[in-house]
């Protein structure tokens, strides 16, 4: 039997082997597909419609305006009867179906898409002549005809701009499936991972199990990760979300304690199948797949109104900076050609890897030349850092004092990859370099823009007391405390205190 414990390269994923699934479950993943393309086309429809007659309306309104004081007032009396509530509904049809025959839903290009909204409108244009006419008794159609041309085209096209948008934001990655080891390889422990394996409503990745008993190879669970105690450098190299507690509580109760030991430490949930059925006096107590389980973790329900505040300050302050970005964007490449936006694979929540951005304010090639300046590291620890970096460009010193070469990130805020106060997410290389289980607790939250180490030294302390200002924010976390750090991060970048 082999009693050495495996060994798990960061961000490595065990091979699980394929299992025989029914007929039905192939079937699902595809009909989820299927129905999330129907209802996002339908929904870009009905907008569609929407802004049509938006822009119908406005041009008939055009027609009342200032000068025309009693038609103006009588535009308003308007009453909905079942006739025109009738028109209205084939009217939409109508326009559903010219808007479908120009191909509108399967533009390839802007410059495509620009020529079927152009067509769609042609095609709409009549109808909206028609309507026109019957409102105005044989009056002059031509100017509001021409508005709703220009302002359909111009809602058409703006909605397709901000659904383009949208899906950079906050749909620009897959959301990734939960990764869950489950600690047992008993009946319990068995079952329970084919329950959230099947599962329809939870989108777990079994990765595997640890257990008391040393095993060869696989079981029904998954590959056999190692025993309780190869749970801690398991953690440590690879991105997991939840633990699975498995065991009999009577007959395993010093593992389990030890494995929540191990499992808060390294800032992941911990989750125990419960017999309790009172739901309503544990928060922490949630029926999957027919089991109640208890889920021991750092995050509660005021994430929600954390993430709700990211977004709003974020989208104010991209806003208010846009002209900010604009002035940055023309002169880093004035300096050095290249790019404007430096982006760096980091590790965000549950050690999930996504793209940081920032403006760059280094030469084109900083991060190939990064090993022959190794030894000029002034830094404690895994995290290398130099006061006078030779990579780094004139421009670049400016914002880099300033901390205008970090605002990019706000958009990494709106894509839910970061939030504006937590944990800085740090490069990859500089994680492979940790060495201590609690470090991995910096991975329990949202990595931040700034955090409460920013305004206490900044860049001037060393690698363990950025770690204990970090878990010390994760463990007494308020928003007022994002509040004051917000407060307080401002007069610190002013100042320059410790920026690179």
């Amino acid at each position: 039997m082999n009693t050495s414990h495996p060994t798990f390269p960061i961000g490595a994923r065990a091979a699980i082997p394929p299992r025989g699934r029914s007929s039905l479950t192939d079937i699902m993943p595809k009909m989820h597909r299927i129905a999330r393309r129907i209802f996002n086309s339908s929904a870009l429809a009905w907008s569609d419609l929407a802004l049509l007659s938006l822009a119908l309306a406005l041009a008939n309104l055009a027609e009342h305006m200032p000068g025309h004081v009693d038609n103006f007032q009588r535009y308003f009396e308007l009453r909905v009867s079942v006739r025109n509530l009738l028109l209205l509904a084939v009217s939409l049809l109508i326009w559903r179906f010219c808007l479908w025959a120009v191909g509108l839903y399967r533009s390839t290009s802007t410059m495509d898409l620009m020529r079927r909204v152009a067509g769609g409108v042609a095609l709409s244009t009549p109808l909206a002549a028609a309507a026109l006419m019957a409102r105005h008794y044989g009056g002059d159609i031509v100017r509001p005809l021409i508005i709703f041309m220009v302002l359909s085209f111009v809602f058409l096209m703006s909605s397709r701009g901000v659904a383009s948008l949208s899906a950079v934001l906050f749909h620009a990655h897959a959301r990734p499936r939960r990764v869950a080891v489950v600690v047992g390889s008993g009946n319990l422990a068995q079952q329970l991972a084919e329950d959230l394996r099947e599962s329809t409503v939870y989108d777990y990745e079994i990765y595997g199990f640890v257990d008391t008993v040393e095993q060869d190879g696989s079981d029904e669970i998954g590959p056999w990760l190692g025993n309780i105690e190869a749970l801690s450098e398991l953690l440590m190299h690879t991105p997991v979300d939840d633990v699975f507690v498995g065991l009999p509580v009577k007959s395993h109760y010093d593992t389990i304690q030890r494995v929540t030991e191990i499992v808060e430490i390294a800032g992941v949930q911990t989750q125990f199948p419960t017999k309790i059925v009172v739901t309503t006096v544990a928060k922490g107590i949630q029926e999957k797949e027919g089991r109640m389980i208890l889920t021991m973790t750092h995050q509660d329900s005021r994430r929600h109104i954390k993430r709700m505040f990211d977004v709003v300050i974020a989208s104010v302050l991209l806003i208010l900076l846009l002209p900010l970005f604009l002035v940055v964007a023309i002169l880093i490449p004035l300096t050095n050609w290249g790019p404007v936006f430096f982006k760096q694979q980091r590790y965000g929540l549950n050690k999930r890897r996504f793209y940081m951005f920032k403006f760059r304010s280094m030469v084109v090639d900083a991060e190939k030349k990064q090993a022959a300046i190794e030894h000029l590291n002034e830094n404690a620890g895994p995290v290398f850092k130099i006061k006078s970096d030779p990579r780094i460009t004139w421009i670049g010193k400016i914002i880099r004092k300033t901390s205008i070469d970090e605002l990019p990130q706000l958009v990494n805020v709106l894509r839910g990859e970061m939030s504006l106060v937590g944990p800085r997410p740090l490069p990859l290389r500089d994680v492979t370099r940790f060495q201590e289980l609690r470090h991995m607790r910096r991975f329990s939250v949202l990595p931040g823009m700034t955090g409460l180490w920013q305004v206490s030294g900044r860049s001037n302390l060393n690698f363990d007391g950025w770690v204990d200002l970090d878990l010390r924010y994760i463990d007494h976390w308020t928003l007022l405390m994002d509040v004051e750090i917000l407060a307080k991060t401002l007069p610190a970048v002013l100042r320059g205190s410790g920026a690179a």
